[in-house]
């Protein structure tokens, strides 16, 4: 989606910045984002630089087709658990190393669906479940977003597929809760 991630990458390293990474519903597969959430993350020496990294960083993304908003977050502030954390785990994509921010520490994110039918009539059912595994053949949406049953009215898919189908879900009106969880 980003279209500058070649010249993103050239900064990092000019900068010496430890990373920089892509979040947000542009991650989660949104159909059509309104914007793209970046957040660089830098050492403790280069704090007070910061507004100067971000406006470097923003001159770069400004010819982006979608607007881009812009973090910060030292190392430091990083390890002792800044609320951005837990997103940049969940959804992030490191620019730097080019996967999962995740998966630079290890691990896999993933978006359980807990959802409930239980206000559709029994052909309502039948037709949803079809949607989410095909029928005669045709492949069903869990197999676009990768997604697997791990239980009656449970599924789990790869975060950066979730808003895929949370939007299916709304369509349907589909009584739905979600747990992003870090799996190694």
């Amino acid at each position: 989606m980003l279209k500058s991630l070649s010249q993103i990458k050239k900064w990092i390293q000019k900068e010496h910045i430890l990373d920089v990474i892509q979040f947000g519903s542009s991650q989660r597969g949104k159909t059509k984002p309104h914007d793209i959430d970046l957040c660089i993350l830098i050492s403790d020496i280069d704090e007070g630089k910061s507004l100067d990294l971000i406006h470097s960083l923003s001159k770069i993304t400004d010819k982006e087709e979608y607007k881009t908003h812009i973090n910060i977050i030292s190392a430091s502030s990083f390890a002792s658990g800044n609320s951005l954390v837990k997103t940049l785990f969940e959804e992030g994509w490191s620019i730097k190393h080019n996967k999962k921010f995740s998966e630079v520490f290890g691990f896999q994110n993933k978006s359980f669906f807990v959802y409930s039918l239980k206000h559709f009539s029994a052909s309502q059912r039948v037709k949803f479940h079809y949607m989410l595994q095909g029928r005669y053949g045709t492949e069903g949406v869990l197999k676009e977003v990768n997604g697997k049953f791990v239980g009656t009215g449970t599924i789990i898919v790869p975060t950066e597929k979730e808003d895929i189908l949370k939007e299916i879900f709304d369509t349907w009106s589909v009584k739905y809760t979600i747990e992003r969880v870090l799996v190694c």
